[in-house]
């Protein structure tokens, strides 16, 4: 989990702090999208993930949106973690 967020924080230039944070400014939300794409795993995945590892409670609607916001604006940020991921 920690090199999902360690990409989305440099990617985005933020920290780990602001991403787990609920703040609705637009560069802490489209990071959140990103991350929500590039977990593995169902929605319910990433919430149970995103609970316990890091005490931090998302919606299901806030997944599948942030996902969809990814795959429109942020295509080739999700291309490129996945490229590496399996080029490691």
């Amino acid at each position: 989990m920690d090199n999902y967020i360690k990409y989305v924080c440099k990617r985005f230039r933020i920290s780990q702090q602001q991403l787990l944070s609920h703040s609705r400014k637009r560069e802490i939300v489209d990071a959140r999208s990103v991350l929500y794409a590039i977990l593995p795993g169902t929605y319910v995945d990433v919430m149970h993930r995103m609970r316990v590892l890091y005490r931090f409670e998302i919606s299901r609607s806030s997944i599948i949106n942030g996902r969809s916001i990814a795959g429109q604006f942020y295509h080739e940020d999700v291309q490129n973690f996945n490229t590496s991921i399996k080029n490691n």
